[in-house]
């Protein structure tokens, strides 16, 4: 049994379902376990999880994740921008306020992108749910459908994001759950296109206290879904 805590009291309804974790006090906002943490936009190792390498996060103390707007940005841009497709810095729009374009672009690099972000944030009534539309200017690929694989390649066998498919974009994808969701949408030209990314989850779920559990497991080299499915 791992020994974990937090100051969340939506994380820490994780944990107390948790099969491997004894919960214990503790005052931090993400987690403390076994002498280690999980906390938000600080430390050396961590990111979107499904982008990064997994093996350097067994062997830290100390793991963060991405904040709310920075794991959608890195939901929409990480791929593309892994793949050096991206030719300027993306247009951002979040559907909530309060966004540190700061904190975004320094998250963003850790997936290769080092080149700045356009943010504009409005504020829309979606309950827990939180949604961000994404245009970027890309280079194209040599063939169009490769962008889908890119995408697929990251995140179909992946426990928390999902491609919408055929299901209606509404925010009841994705309240109350611990996924996150995205489609695209390509608007191509002969030598650079436009992408458009749109992706949401619940700022419980995959933006908050459901992905602070997953990469607790990882790092524990538990089980990914443990305590959240």
């Amino acid at each position: 049994m791992i020994s974990a805590g937090s100051s969340n009291p939506i994380i820490s309804e994780l944990l107390l379902c948790h099969p491997k974790v004894e919960v214990t006090q503790s005052e931090a906002k993400g987690i403390t376990f076994a002498s280690r943490s999980v906390a938000q936009s600080s430390g050396e190792v961590g990111g979107l999880i499904e982008l990064i390498d997994n093996n350097p996060l067994v062997c830290s103390d100390h793991g963060w994740v991405p904040s709310p707007a920075g794991t959608l940005a890195l939901i929409a841009l990480g791929p593309i921008a892994e793949a050096g497709l991206l030719v300027e810095p993306p247009a951002v729009l979040t559907s909530f306020p309060d966004v540190e374009q700061e904190v975004v672009e320094q998250e963003l690099v850790s997936a290769n992108w080092r080149d700045g972000i356009m943010l504009q944030t409005e504020n829309h009534d979606l309950g827990s749910v939180r949604g961000a539309y994404v245009v970027a200017k890309i280079r194209n690929p040599d063939n169009f459908d490769d962008l889908d694989e890119i995408y697929r390649e990251r995140y179909a066998r992946s426990f928390f994001i999902r491609e919408r498919g055929d299901a209606e974009w509404t925010k009841e994808l994705v309240a109350d759950s611990p996924y996150a969701y995205y489609y695209l949408e390509l608007s191509p030209g002969e030598q650079e296109s436009l992408l458009s990314i749109h992706v949401m989850a619940d700022i419980n779920g995959k933006l908050g206290a459901a992905q602070y559990v997953h990469m607790m497991n990882v790092m524990c080299g538990l089980e990914e879904s443990l305590g959240i499915l």
